[in-house]
């Protein structure tokens, strides 16, 4: 398999995982988020590629974690074990790509802020799905992400739209393909 295509077996079988968990209702109240998006986004790939549910949920925007948990009726202990469930499954398949002690090392390698009619789009989208949230900023984020392993190494680009709701960055649930497909 090239490696290409195994970046993107593994992008799938990670979006796939967070779209079943989230979109089914797992989510938990949190007040996460950050002060810089470009910290979010490293850390939201770095918790996906780790395992840790509870960090993806907190950044995620508040209201869309609170949607998906009246949908599920799930406390917040159950939403976080039933995402880490889901990630660490999909571990045996990354380690099986990939061997064991491989990592991921993510870099921005730009930054677009979105326009207004970009915003309203995207507003659009939140309030179609019922999710009470303003979105104040947004910023579409490439990556490159790299994975260091002995058994098929290399690296690909992706994007990653992260919203600013109430003072706070979170990444934007739509451009993760976590409430629908990715347009990026």
């Amino acid at each position: 398999m090239k490696r290409s295509a195994l970046f993107r077996v593994v992008g799938l079988v990670l979006l796939v995982a967070l779209s079943a968990f989230l979109v089914t209702g797992c989510g938990k109240k949190v007040s996460g988020g950050g002060d810089d998006p470009e910290k979010v986004a490293i850390s939201f790939v770095d918790a996906t590629y780790t395992n840790d549910g509870a960090t993806v949920l907190d950044l995620l925007p508040t209201k869309a974690v609170e949607y998906s948990m009246a949908q599920a009726d799930k406390s917040r202990k159950q939403l976080t074990e039933d995402l880490n469930a889901g990630l660490q499954a999909d571990d045996s398949t990354v380690n099986f790509l990939y061997g064991d002690g491989w990592k991921v090392v993510t870099e921005i390698t730009s930054r677009e802020v979105l326009d207004n009619d970009e915003l309203k789009e995207l507003q659009g989208k939140y309030d179609g799905q019922g999710i009470d949230l303003t979105v104040q900023e947004a910023v579409l984020l490439t990556m490159t992400l790299t994975i260091e392993a002995t058994t098929n190494p290399g690296s690909q680009e992706m994007g990653l739209v992260i919203v600013k709701v109430d003072g706070r960055w979170y990444v934007d649930v739509f451009s993760a393909g976590i409430f629908g497909d990715s347009e990026e």
